[in-house]
């Protein structure tokens, strides 16, 4: 018993490299963060620079700060998707603001230590800027590990079928990472163009396709006669 998945990397890194398969060796843990950052709204035009206690500004150095925290940590990546002010005024220095992170790492333990590097950032950016703050990290995935054999035969499949491939973790959750917590897994990327997925630019071309079929069943065969 065991399952494979076939997918586009929905990244740029094989397509960088011109490399056929990418042999899935797991999956990067992630933290999903809330932050709010509490200042004072006051009027745009009236209000000093120095006398302001502005969570935009605070805002920003955080974002800055977090892009210099995961760039320290090879593999990491840390993403703010929203961002939100409080009155979104464009008169008015906003009472509030709220954001969100995303950082993804494939060691669980320097995924912990940058979100511990975060909160230390937000804590000591808020003191400056006379800020209060609110940390949440409202979701967490553990980072996965796929089955060794499963790994194994995708990389003997690729090889004995002469397709160029290299060792990657997925950076985006898929149906396989939950499989692997009941089955012994085993997953297969091929390339998208420009890393291009959820977008209607996306595309992979046939030979690709069927690069990563070929695998694919090859995979399969190898696990059934096992």
């Amino acid at each position: 018993r065991a399952y494979y998945e076939l997918h586009i990397e929905q990244g740029p890194i094989l397509e960088a490299e011109n490399t056929s398969i990418g042999v899935v060796t797991g999956g990067q843990g992630a933290y999903w963060t809330h932050i709010t950052l509490h200042g004072q709204g006051s009027h745009a035009g009236t209000t000093p620079m120095h006398f302001r206690k502005d969570p935009i500004m605070g805002a920003s150095r955080i974002i800055m700060g977090l892009r210099e925290i995961v760039l320290k940590q090879p593999g990491a990546v840390g993403t703010v998707g929203r961002l939100e002010t409080k009155p979104a005024s464009i008169n008015s220095i906003p009472g509030q603001v709220f954001f969100t992170v995303d950082t993804r790492h494939p060691n669980e333990e320097i995924l912990a230590n940058i979100n511990l590097d975060l909160k230390n950032l937000v804590n000591s950016i808020c003191s400056e800027e006379g800020l209060e703050n609110e940390f949440s990290i409202i979701w967490e995935a553990p980072t996965i590990n796929f089955h060794e054999e499963c790994v194994t035969k995708v990389r003997n499949a690729a090889e004995s079928l002469g397709y160029s491939h290299r060792d990657i973790v997925s950076g985006a959750g898929h149906d396989a990472c939950q499989m692997s917590h009941i089955a012994p897994t085993g997953m297969i990327f091929i390339p998208c163009e420009g890393g291009l997925s959820h977008d209607e630019a996306e595309n992979t071309t046939p030979e690709q396709v069927a690069a990563g079929a070929d695998v694919l069943l090859n995979s399969i065969l190898a696990s059934a006669n096992h």
